[in-house]
């Protein structure tokens, strides 16, 4: 995972693996 600001990166972790993973999954599937 590439994240162009670590705010992001950090903000997703806060939010929760399983919804960052959700959130990319649907991204990269479009």
């Amino acid at each position: 995972m590439v994240y162009v600001r670590e705010d992001l990166g950090v903000i997703v972790f806060k939010m929760g693996l399983r919804e960052g993973q959700d959130v990319f999954n649907g991204r990269n599937k479009g």
